[in-house]
């Protein structure tokens, strides 16, 4: 995604809103070497659930009946 692209998709959100980064694919960010591109913004209806195992994990589960929430959507395949 372009800069002038991910500007204009931000200043359509509300700006204190939480902004979450997101994997469709599963990625994980546990690769301090590994790079994500941007693939675009979103507004999803779900739920932001934290999952305390060894190491702390955090998920997003959509449901109709959700939370209007901000996703940076992100992949490290390109």
């Amino acid at each position: 995604m372009k800069v002038k692209d991910l500007l204009d998709k931000l200043s359509s959100l509300n700006p204190d809103d939480e902004l979450y980064c997101f994997a469709d694919e599963g990625d994980k960010f546990d690769d301090a070497k590994r790079a994500y591109e941007i693939l675009d913004i979103q507004i999803r209806k779900g739920h932001r659930e934290r999952m305390h195992t060894k190491n702390i994990d955090a998920t997003f589960t959509e449901y109709s009946d959700g939370v209007d929430t901000p996703l940076l959507l992100i992949t490290s395949d390109f």
